[in-house]
């Protein structure tokens, strides 16, 4: 894998192997120029770090001379931000990508799929002209069968877009809210769905999966799709191999964590004992909802490290309810 970004110090390191190296097979520096394709002039820049290699010409160099010795370090694959305020600059989509691969992953799961469409019914689309049986079977809440599923969820796909359906949601925003001081469930009541979506059998303890899909879609309209296709991918997520060299001089933990949590998150939270999840089609989804689990960050761990040349790696293990991140600030 070519790393994303390169160190004044490793690129000092690759050219004098490279040179080094060159001037043992009888090469020139003006060679390792032709190979970079830039001219001989370069050379004296990138040995003095006032002129760093790309990644390309990094992977050149050791491809044709092999790789620099290196000082003993700790090796990982972590996410990698040149400086800590391009760190901290990136926590608010971070966050919200990682919303957004939660939910692209509990809506991809069949169960969730057949959930929504046992929930909603064949009911609403008894207007549409068809022979098939989905068109006049009565509901119940053993399920609905295979050939009705992709029938419903197309008609959710089009009801999601309705006025409607935005009212609710931010009707349901304003109640979660209120209902953050509130001890009982039904105290206040939940905004009812209206119009073409009073002809569904969705009950109020349902309302939690119908928010998430809510959430997904009027936060992330670009990704949405119902059932979610692939996995969702953020820059956020790339990984780079590397090695912290130097010793370690400062550890220190942190349980504040600084993330403001969505409003589907605090909802669930509150809610989650209420949901219907036995009734839902028959179904147990809960495990399916465990991705949510991921967006809970408990506590950070900072490492402070300080190689030979006085250069400093900051280290911080993020726990996110059953997974930890390693992210590295470069200087």
């Amino acid at each position: 894998m070519e790393p994303q970004y390169i160190t004044k110090e490793y690129s000092i390191a690759v050219i004098n192997h490279a040179i080094a190296s060159a001037k043992f097979m009888e090469e020139k520096q003006s060679d390792i120029a032709e190979l970079l394709g830039v001219d001989k002039s370069n050379i004296p820049k990138y040995k003095s770090g006032r002129q760093k290699l790309s990644p390309t010409g990094v992977k050149l160099l050791i491809d044709r001379y092999g790789m620099p010795r290196q000082a003993k370090g700790e090796y990982l694959e972590a996410t990698l931000y040149k400086t800590v305020d391009e760190y901290l600059h990136a926590m608010d989509e971070r966050l919200n990508d990682r919303y957004c691969a939660a939910f692209a992953k509990i809506f991809s799961k069949s169960d969730v799929i057949k959930a929504i469409a046992s929930t909603v019914s064949a009911k609403p689309l008894k207007n549409i002209d068809s022979d098939e049986p989905f068109s006049k079977l009565m509901f119940s809440h053993q399920g609905c069968k295979k050939h009705e599923i992709p029938h419903i969820i197309e008609w959710v796909n089009n009801a999601i877009k309705s006025d409607s359906f935005r009212t609710w949601y931010e009707a349901m925003i304003d109640h979660v809210k209120h209902k953050s001081t509130q001890s009982s469930y039904l105290k206040p009541t939940p905004p009812s769905l209206d119009e073409e979506w009073s002809d569904t059998l969705i009950h109020r303890d349902d309302f939690p999966l119908f928010f998430l899909l809510a959430d997904f879609y009027f936060n992330h309209p670009t990704q949405y799709s119902l059932p979610f296709q692939g996995a969702f991918e953020s820059k956020h997520f790339s990984t780079e191999p590397l090695v912290l060299t130097g010793e370690q001089i400062l550890h220190t933990t942190s349980m504040h964590v600084p993330f403001v949590r969505r409003e589907a998150h605090t909802f669930l939270q509150n809610s989650f004992n209420f949901f219907r999840e036995q009734d839902i089609g028959g179904l147990y989804i809960s495990s399916d909802l465990n991705a949510l689990d991921d967006l809970k960050p408990s506590s950070f761990d900072f490492f402070l490290f300080m190689n030979k040349d006085m250069v400093y790696r900051l280290l911080i293990n993020e726990f996110w309810g059953t997974k930890r991140f390693d992210v590295v600030n470069q200087n």
